[in-house]
């Protein structure tokens, strides 16, 4: 059976599956962009075009919002790929770490099976795909299966 991505619940006598590693925040693995999202903007014109900052901004942290939860998961993808030039903070975890640690395992994130996840990026990273060779608009939801 291949890896999976698994909501996680709060719901009384839910249990994450054994074997199943948790990558929502705060986890290493966690998606540091939410659809609202704070950057140090003096590198905004090489990310405007991710984030959709607008271009001139001074130096300041400039608020960004990211309005879907696909663009959210497009943001971690740049980040991944080394596609941003912000400073932030943690480091993306390497595909070699994601490989390493995540290969063959469920993950478990909160978000819902029916939208987009960064789970679903790195259950392609762990299965061998390449950051940079992940196409979003071909991973898609329907690939998690709930639990």
């Amino acid at each position: 059976m291949s890896p999976r991505r698994i909501q996680r619940r709060r719901t009384a006598g839910w249990r994450m599956p054994d074997g199943a590693v948790y990558v929502g925040r705060p986890s290493r693995w966690g998606n540091p962009f939410r659809q609202w999202l704070e950057i140090l903007a003096s590198n905004a014109s090489a990310d405007q075009a991710v984030l959709g900052i607008p271009p001139g901004i001074p130096d300041a942290i400039h608020p960004c919002w990211l309005d879907t939860p696909r663009a959210a998961v497009e943001a971690y993808l740049a980040w991944l790929r080394g596609d941003l030039r912000a400073q932030l903070v943690p480091s993306p975890p390497s595909a070699s770490e994601i490989r390493e640690t995540l290969v063959g395992r469920d993950l478990a994130c909160w978000c819902p099976l029916d939208e987009p996840c960064h789970a679903d990026v790195l259950l392609a990273v762990a299965a061998g795909t390449s950051p940079r060779n992940i196409d979003l608009s071909r991973v898609t939801p329907a690939e998690a299966v709930a639990s």
